[in-house]
């Protein structure tokens, strides 16, 4: 026969794991409805709902405006207090519009990869760039925002130079 002690610490020790394996598996109920309600909140509402909280600012090129999502960093911050600005951006590659700009913003650059139209970038510390193609690249830029609908802005850009103006939203 076995000890009084020992059978009462195998009975405490299944006791423990019992009780460890059903906390693991089984969320609380009311858990589970806030999960089950979240995901329903997440799927009902648009991308335009959910976008809604993020910084946005104007692109304007002739009679065409295009509104743009920020990304929250030091770079945008930087270039949104200097707005409304209306620069004179030269062509590059057949793919972008760029400014050099008189003063330097803050910059946190990174190798992108890949542009897609609509995206605005700095390239260094003081070149704004508009980029109205999709292309693969090795260059490092900071990201500033994107162009929520880039339909059209190849043409509205045009051939050479182009006078774009920036401004809060």
């Amino acid at each position: 026969m076995k000890n009084p002690k020992q059978v009462e610490f195998i009975f405490l020790f299944a006791f423990c794991a019992v009780l460890l394996v059903g906390c693991t598996n089984n969320p609380p109920s009311n858990d589970a409805g806030l999960v089950a309600e979240t995901d329903q909140m997440l799927t009902e509402s648009s991308p335009q709902e959910r976008d809604d909280a993020m910084p946005m600012m104007s692109i304007q090129v002739g009679n065409t405006r295009y509104a743009v999502s920020l990304h929250d960093n030091a770079t945008t911050q930087a270039l949104t207090q200097k707005l409304p600005m209306t620069l004179k951006m030269d062509e590059l590659n057949g793919n972008e519009k760029f400014h050099y700009l008189l003063e330097t913003l803050p910059t946190d650059s990174q190798r992108v990869g890949r542009i897609k139209s609509g995206d605005v970038m700095l390239y260094g510390s003081d070149c704004l760039v508009i980029f109205y193609k999709d292309f693969s690249t090795s260059y490092s830029y900071t990201p500033i925002g994107r162009i929520e609908d880039p339909t059209g802005l190849a043409q509205a850009l045009g051939r050479g130079s182009v006078e774009v103006t920036f401004s809060n939203r």
